[in-house]
């Protein structure tokens, strides 16, 4: 039986902490290794591990000073969702897409604006990191051809900025800060529908790409 690698805490911290200091993009692809791991675990087992391992997590983030946002929930329940969903699967693509930033300042409002709008930004990165390893992966190359999936891999990665614009409304689902040498620090994540995501991204591909657009269409839906 394979052994399940036990769930990250995602993000902590990108400034200069001690915990888990990976770039974004290296914690994405350690999410979608992970996921792999976890994709025939019903909804209700997975929130079941995520929370599990949510509850250890909060205690070592408030052991560093670090404290929900005020009006939030906990952070466990906080680190619970943000981790839900990034390993929930709607098909073959993320059912949600998070984005992350990080800020200091001189207030908690100000590092939080800073933060907000970079975990927005973040979003179409991370969408960008999961369709290029859904092309790039073994199983999906059935369908695609190795110049089709790098075409769609470039497609959305040049045009990261244009989908960004058009996705829209996002979610926090998380906001810590701490204080530290007399500054603010903070931490955000956001979500956005995997749905809307996947629909933006298939805009993507013109009349003149309609079959290579229906391939994709047929991967992301997790069709056989």
């Amino acid at each position: 039986m394979k052994r399940i690698v036990p769930l990250i805490l995602f993000f902590i911290p990108f400034g200069g902490g001690s915990l888990y200091a990976q770039s974004n993009l290296e914690e994405q692809e350690t999410v979608i290794a992970e996921r792999k791991n976890l994709q025939n675990l019903t909804e209700a087992d997975l929130k079941a591990r995520v929370t599990k391992n949510a509850r250890k997590d909060a205690k070592a983030l408030a052991r560093e000073g670090w404290k929900p946002m005020p009006g939030t929930t906990d952070l466990a329940q906080q680190l619970s969702e943000v981790r839900f969903r990034q390993y929930a699967l709607a098909g073959k693509f993320p059912k949600y897409i998070v984005g992350r930033g990080s800020s200091v300042a001189a207030t908690p409002g100000m590092a939080r604006k800073q933060a907000l709008a970079r975990a927005r930004v973040d979003v179409a990165s991370t969408m960008a990191v999961e369709i290029a390893a859904l092309t790039e992966s073994t199983e999906s190359t059935t369908e695609l051809t190795g110049g089709e999936a790098e075409t769609i891999a470039k497609t959305v990665e040049t045009s990261k900025a244009m989908v960004q614009q058009s996705l829209g409304r996002t979610d926090a689902i998380m906001e810590i800060y701490r204080e530290k040498d007399g500054k603010a620090e903070v931490q955000i994540a956001v979500s956005c529908d995997g749905g809307r995501a996947k629909a933006e991204i298939l805009k993507l591909f013109g009349e003149e790409e309609k079959e290579l657009k229906a391939k994709l269409e047929k991967l992301l839906d997790g069709a056989e």
